[in-house]
This record gives C-alpha cells, structure tokens and sequence, in this order.
C-alpha cells in the first residue's frame, strides 16, 4: 500500500484565507491539511498578508519590536517568523534587550512553568457513595457448631 500523499497548499490560497480572518482550523480543513501544518503556514505567511507586522530595521529596532510584540503575548513561533530568525535567536534577542530569562515570559493559557502564578484550584466536589455501603463494624461470624450454638443459647 503506497503512502498517501497529502495536497499541496499554495502560498496564495493561505494569503487569501489569513485576509479573510479565517481560523487556522478552518483553514486546515478547508485546505485539506492538518492544523499544525496550517499553523505553520499562517505564521510564516502572517507577515505576507500584513505586512506591518514584519520586524524590520537595525538589530536595536528589531530587539524592539521583539520585546513589544511579545509584551503583546505573540508567541514566540510567529515572533520568530515575522522576523525571519529562529525562535532560539528570537529568544536571545529578548533576553539581552530586557534582561529577563525567556522562560520567565510567559505569553499563553494554562499555567506559568516557572510557578509565578499557580493554576486555580477547581472546587471540590461533593463526594457521594457510588456501590456499596461502607462497611461497619458488626460481630464476626461463628465459625464453628459449637460456637453457633453457643451464640444463639442453644445447648445441643
């Protein structure tokens, strides 16, 4: 059995569908690809489509627009392409123009990984018994005749 091989997507079409404002899922479906392929193409396309989100200039420019974007919360994969670096050096880039360890920028839901803000706790929820009863304490059995007999006053 041949492997099958997914469609080809062209630039073009991923252009018009970021123009449009439609979703990276929708797009994938629409495209016939998978969401992380598509997502892919939308951050490296983003700036193509827009093209005042390009990061442009001399290293200090480009360390500003860094940090403001990710001051904004863009992550660091459309960062990274908007810029046209890899996401390594787009982390480099921010830590010497702030300062701050790229770790410690957080930009995303869930929790932070460096515990600076732990999750909210969900409420407890009422337990209530499922099955069977629990167990309480009663006599144990007789196990013996002689016992049984003596248990119930029966002198036989």
């Amino acid at each position: 059995m041949a492997p099958s091989k997914s469609p080809t997507v062209s630039d073009k079409d991923v252009v018009a569908l970021i123009k449009k404002g439609v979703s990276i899922n929708d797009a994938a479906a629409q495209l016939k690809t998978t969401p992380s392929a598509m997502a892919g193409m939308y951050f490296k396309l983003e700036s193509v489509a827009d093209p005042s989100l390009k990061i442009v200039g001399t290293p200090k420019q480009v360390a500003k627009g860094i940090v403001e974007g990710r001051n904004e919360g863009v992550r660091w994969e459309k960062l990274a392409a908007r810029s046209d670096k890899s996401v390594k050096e787009v982390k480099e880039i921010f830590e010497g123009a702030t300062g701050i360890p790229a770790i410690e920028s957080y930009s995303g839901k869930g929790r932070r990984f460096d515990g600076s803000a732990p999750a909210k706790k969900a409420p407890a929820a009422k337990k209530t018994p499922v099955g069977r009863k629990p167990a309480t304490k009663a006599t144990p059995k007789a196990r013996t005749r002689a016992e049984r007999a003596k248990k119930t006053g029966n002198p036989s």
